[in-house]
């Protein structure tokens, strides 16, 4: 999907919800974003439907340095956090998300996965991500690990590293990140023999002149 003729409904919705996304369709912007613009259309059909009530952790609770543990690995990331979200695996291999609070132990963080989701020992990680209501501001990090049996019968995911796609969100980790996007997409067409998909720049600018119109009530 990389024309508006594709699907015009969603461009016009990307620039609306996202306005900086607008100057992504003018040089210089363009020379780098392209790959922005090369999405896959993917449809999910949902089999089930799961609703739990919210997390009561509030702002200034992240597990971070509890007992003077940030030492341990994403610490420092987890304290700015009132809750983060877990994947893990269900018995069966599947892949499960789900939010949980962190308290940090000097042997890893302790979580708490839904009730109604069985999970088992292996591989999983914490996911923590913010931006501000126009998606700006972005910043996303992720805490791999491994889960366990905590020595109270809890759950424990034992930190690894911390993967931070965007840095700390200044200029220059601005500017790694989107040559570093734009050497993925480039790898993934090679790996698959596919030519790079043509953008279709005017008209793409159309739809974010149309979207900032409407911004400024012209």
């Amino acid at each position: 999907m990389t024309t508006p003729s594709d699907d015009p409904a969603y461009w016009s919705l990307l620039f609306d919800r996202q306005p900086h996304s607008r100057s992504y369709v003018d040089a210089p912007a363009r020379w780098l974003m392209d790959w922005y613009y090369l999405r896959l259309l993917i449809t999910v059909v949902p089999t089930e439907v799961r609703v739990r009530a919210p997390l009561t952790a509030s702002p200034g609770d992240g597990g971070g340095t509890a007992n003077g543990t940030t030492s341990l690995p994403g610490a420092d990331v987890l304290a700015g956090f009132p809750t983060a979200v877990l994947s893990a695996r269900a018995p069966s291999g599947a892949p499960l998300l789900m939010r949980t609070p962190t308290t940090a132990t000097p042997e890893g963080f302790l979580v708490e996965p839904a009730p109604d989701c069985e999970v088992v020992p292996g591989p999983a990680a914490l996911l923590v991500h913010r931006h501000d209501d126009r998606l700006w501001g972005h910043y996303n990090a992720v805490v791999p690990g491994e889960l366990r049996r905590s020595n109270g019968g809890g759950w424990l995911l034992v930190p690894q590293r911390v993967i931070e796609p965007s840095g700390n969100g200044s200029p220059r980790d601005q500017l790694r990140l989107l040559r570093s996007a734009r050497r993925s997409t480039n790898a993934y067409l090679r790996r698959r023999d596919l030519h790079r998909p043509r953008v279709d720049w005017p008209a793409l600018k159309t739809l974010a002149e149309r979207s900032a119109s409407q911004d400024t009530g012209a």
